[in-house]
This record gives structure tokens, sequence and C-alpha cells, in this order.
């Protein structure tokens, strides 16, 4: 996947039309496993997507004037659906460490300050973490509450 990020022509799209492009490519085949692993089960490309889709979804209907997004998750799923629901979105988006233990508060601080972000995207386990005067949604309940209005309209 790598080489055709490198070596395709973009064309004047943007980041967020490009990896559709190769999500959509790639759609069957596995995206996300455990490395090293003879078990060829994990996310694959279509998977990622969706969710990405979902979440990006959510954040137009229940965060509509959000347009800078920090995004607090480990890697893995989470943070990949993440960074692709934002980008999907249109939001400028920061990856940034929960702040848990004084040297991650201090950096949290530092980069919440310099790019003002209108929304923190974390795991639910981290949610509490965060000073309460910002807007901290978690990414399940994000995705959760964008299938339930979904199924409602």
């Amino acid at each position: 996947m790598c080489k055709a990020i490198v070596t395709m022509d973009w064309q004047g799209i943007s980041l967020a039309q490009h990896l559709w492009q190769i999500f959509e490519v790639h759609r069957d085949r596995i995206a996300l496993g455990h490395y090293g692993s003879v078990d060829q089960s994990g996310a694959t490309f279509g998977d990622l997507q969706e969710k990405a889709m979902r979440l990006a979804g959510a954040l137009a209907v229940h965060e509509p004037k959000i347009q800078r997004v920090l995004l607090c998750v480990g890697p893995g799923q989470s943070f990949i659906v993440g960074l692709l629901a934002c980008l999907f979105a249109g939001k400028l988006v920061a990856p940034c460490f929960a702040p848990q233990g004084r040297r991650n508060k201090q950096r949290f601080h530092v980069i919440q300050s310099s790019f003002q972000a209108d929304l923190v995207l974390c795991d639910e386990e981290n949610k509490r973490q965060f000073p309460s005067h910002l807007n901290v949604r978690d990414i399940a309940g994000l995705i959760s509450d964008g299938c339930m209005r979904n199924a409602v309209d």
C-alpha cells in the first residue's frame, strides 16, 4: 500500500479523496491485523472506511460547527478511524496523547493551547482525564450515536 501512495499521481485531489480511493480499491483486504500472526483475521480497509464514515457523519450531525479536533487515542483501530473520519469530514485534526501523567499533561496543554481545538476525540476509558471545560467525546459513543440517528431518520 505504501508504494501505491508514493507513486500515484494525485491529480489535484485532497488527501481524504486519495485515501478514499485507496480504501475502495483494497476494500476486502486486511488493513489492520496482529503483527506476526498467521491468523488472517482483522479489520479490512472496507471495515475501517465504514466506521470512519459513520464517525464523520456523527461529527457532522452532533458537532456541525467543529473545525479543529484533537485526536487523543492510542495506536490502533480507533486512531485510524478517528483520523480518517476527521479527514473525510473536512476537519483539521491533530493527534495527541491523552493527558495522563505529568509529562503528557504538559504536552497536551501545550498542543491544546496552540491548536485551540473545538473538540477532543478520545477512547471512553480516557474521557475523564481531560479538563472539564473542553468538549470531549468518545469515538465509540459518537459512532453508536450516529448509527442510532441513521436508524431513526
